[in-house]
């Protein structure tokens, strides 16, 4: 699959210094047009189409925010800016992604895979597969976007934090705990609905309350009691319940 995209900034370098860094991260992504004002950027996203927009917040005549929210609907917004404290005003705005200047090219890596992996999920949704309802007619499937940034509330502020860097999660009555190696963070969500949205592969429900990074799983033990998981760089364990020990035979 093969992107194409608009990028934005209104300081003629960090422009130039962004195409080299997509270039040099992803050769086979297509820049059809670049600017350096909020609303020449929305004219060409509007004119080209893309299927992403790498656009700098403090723009002159429109903000990136403003063409976010204007464009959302057509194309994938990527924000690349200087200022973190913009992070939960972008993803209100319909952003998909955020990256901080300078540009870490591993970092931009990261960001470009998720969006080929977003656009192959679209791409898929377009041709929907279907199943057979009550009545044998046949009705089509659709499956929630996954999560790549969780809004949470650590303590008294709304903290993004990327689903990768999340240690485990743990349903309470209300609310689910979020823990990361920087604390631990509240969202209200049920536990069913965020298993929906996030990978199978990488995070495993462990616990009717239970779900945890597989890639932080530092070993498993088995004692009179069941199974306990033991966690990289944290003291807390959790259970297993009998049903999902079988997921750990090989561990």
């Amino acid at each position: 699959m093969r992107l194409t995209a608009v990028i934005a900034d209104d300081e003629p370098l960090m422009l130039e210094a962004l195409q080299e860094a997509l270039m040099q991260v992803c050769p086979d992504l297509e820049i059809v047009a670049t600017a350096t004002h909020g609303a020449n950027a929305y004219q060409a996203i509007m004119r080209e189409k893309p299927d992403v927009a790498f656009l700098d917040i403090n723009m002159p005549g429109m903000t990136g925010l403003h063409v976010a929210d204007a464009v959302q609907a057509h194309t994938q917004v990527v924000f690349v800016t200087a200022h973190d404290k913009y992070a939960v005003d972008a993803f209100q705005a319909g952003a998909v992604d955020y990256l901080l200047k300078p540009i870490e090219l591993h970092k931009l890596s990261k960001v470009l895979n998720r969006l080929y992996e977003r656009s192959s999920r679209r791409s898929s949704a377009q041709q929907p597969a279907y199943s057979e309802d009550s009545r044998g007619l046949k009705t089509a499937e659709e499956k929630p976007a996954r999560l790549v940034w969780i809004k949470a509330l650590h303590r008294d502020e709304v903290r993004l934090i990327h689903i990768d860097d999340v240690i485990f999660f743990e349903a309470d009555t209300k609310y689910i705990r979020v823990v990361t190696m920087e604390g631990e963070s509240f969202i209200r969500m049920p536990l069913k609905q965020l298993v929906e949205r996030i990978d199978g592969q990488l995070f495993w429900q462990i616990h009717r309350g239970s779900v945890v990074n597989v890639r932080r799983v530092a070993r498993v033990m088995r004692d009179s009691e069941g199974m306990t998981v033991l966690l990289k760089g944290l003291e807390h364990r959790l259970r297993v319940s009998t049903q999902y020990q079988a997921l750990f035979k090989h561990m």
